[in-house]
């Protein structure tokens, strides 16, 4: 796919459709952030916080759809991504191992 080509920007569109229905949890944070403001502030806040988690989702977008036209980084990623369970493996059978010995009143 050429860069700035009808499919390019058709794959962009897409993605930055998808992030920004997706992008409930930044409500979530920018409500959290200006819950206590002022209300002439509480506006702007909401207002500002907005176009800055767009911008910012935006612009790493573009820079994944970039990074994604290198050759391989997928299959790298994807082997982080299956190494991920077996470097976690020692923590989950200590957690469970802890689970199972029930601790004494009083002691930490």
């Amino acid at each position: 796919m050429e860069l700035f080509s009808a499919p390019w920007w058709s794959a962009l569109l897409a993605i930055v459709l998808i992030d920004l229905v997706l992008a409930g949890d930044n409500a979530i944070v920018i409500a959290l952030a200006a819950r206590n403001l002022p209300a002439h502030l509480k506006t702007k806040a909401i207002l500002w916080g907005t176009v800055g988690a767009i911008v910012v989702r935006s612009i790493m977008t573009v820079g994944v759809v970039w990074l994604l036209k290198i050759p391989g980084l997928m299959l790298v990623g994807g082997w982080a991504w299956c190494g991920l369970p077996i470097s976690c493996w020692p923590m989950t059978t200590v957690a469970s191992t802890a689970a199972r010995k029930p601790i004494p009143f009083g002691e930490p």
